[in-house]
C-alpha cells in the first residue's frame, strides 16, 4: 500500500473509533436525562420495528425455547407472554397447542401481532402496557419475559419491580420463565461518569451499574443490563421469588416460583 493509502486509512481508523467513543458517551448523556419510565418509553420505540419480517415471525419457537419452555409447561396452562413484540413467540406457543396471550408496551408491535396472528390463524388476547403498571384481570399459570426482555428493562428497582408484579397475577404454583444475557465484571469509567453527572443535573431517579450497555440504535435508544455472577439470583430473591430451575451458558436460563 502506498504511503498515501495508508496515511488516509489511518487518519479515517482514528477519527471513526473517536466517533464511535463520543457516540457511546452521547447515548449515556442522553440516558442520563432521562427518567427511568422514559428510558423504558425510549427503549420500546427501539423494539417497535424489531422482528417485523413476517417470515421471522411465523419462524415461531427458537430451538432453545422449546427445550427450556416445555420442561415446564403444562397442557392446560394459560401463559401470558411479556414483551410479546410482533407475536414471534405467542404463535410458536398456540401452533404447539398452548393457551397464550400478550403484554406489549409498543402499540405499534401490538398491532403487528394481531395482524400477524389472524395471518397465522391463531387467537389471542393483548394487553398494552409495562408489566410493573398493567391491569391485568385475570390469573396465569405461567409468565414468560420473551427473548431477553428482562435485561432490557432499565434499573434494577424496575427488574425487581417487574418481578413482583408478576407474581401478583400468577395462579397457584404458578411459574416465571425468562432468559437473561450474562457477562464478567467491567468498568465503562467514563461513559456512567457522564451519565451520573447529568442524571444529577437534571434530577433523574437512576444512574447506570457498571455492566448496563446504552447505545444508539435502529432509530431509538438501546438499553440492556448483563448480569454478573450471583446478581440475577438476588434481584430473586429480593423479589420474594425462588429458583426451581437455572442454568447458565452463554445466556441465563430460569424459571421461578413463589416463595414458599
Amino acid at each position: 500500500m502506498s504511503a498515501w493509502r495508508w496515511g488516509v486509512f489511518m487518519v479515517s481508523y482514528y477519527v471513526g473509533r473517536g466517533l464511535i467513543r463520543a457516540a457511546r458517551v452521547l447515548a449515556y448523556a442522553t440516558a442520563g436525562v432521562l427518567t427511568r419510565r422514559e428510558i423504558g418509553r425510549a427503549a420500546a420505540g427501539r423494539w417497535s420495528d424489531f422482528g417485523i419480517d413476517e417470515t421471522y415471525v411465523m419462524s415461531g419457537l427458537f430451538t432453545w425455547e422449546e427445550n427450556f419452555y416445555f420442561r415446564f409447561l403444562k397442557p392446560d396452562d394459560h401463559i401470558l407472554i411479556v414483551g410479546a413484540g410482533s407475536g414471534r413467540d405467542l404463535i410458536g406457543l398456540r401452533r404447539a397447542g398452548y393457551r397464550a396471550d400478550g403484554l406489549e408496551p409498543s402499540e405499534t408491535a401490538l398491532t403487528l401481532a394481531r395482524t400477524m396472528c389472524a395471518k397465522a390463524g391463531v387467537q389471542a388476547d393483548f394487553h398494552i402496557g409495562w408489566i410493573e403498571t398493567a391491569e391485568i384481570p385475570e390469573k396465569y399459570d405461567v409468565f414468560i419475559f420473551s427473548w431477553y426482555c428482562y435485561s432490557y428493562i432499565c434499573d434494577r428497582a424496575t427488574r425487581v419491580g417487574a418481578l413482583r408484579a408478576a407474581s401478583r397475577h400468577l395462579a397457584p404454583n404458578g411459574r416465571i420463565v425468562l432468559s437473561y444475557t450474562v457477562t464478567e465484571p467491567v468498568t465503562r469509567f467514563l461513559p456512567r461518569a457522564v451519565a451520573e453527572s447529568v442524571g444529577r443535573l437534571t434530577g433523574s431517579d437512576w444512574s447506570p451499574l457498571p455492566t448496563d450497555v446504552i447505545m444508539f440504535e435502529h432509530g431509538g435508544l438501546h438499553f440492556e443490563h448483563q448480569f454478573v455472577p450471583g446478581e440475577i439470583e438476588s434481584e430473586v430473591a429480593e423479589a420474594g421469588l425462588r429458583i426451581a430451575a437455572h442454568q447458565v451458558g452463554d445466556d441465563g436460563l430460569i424459571m421461578l416460583m413463589m416463595d414458599d
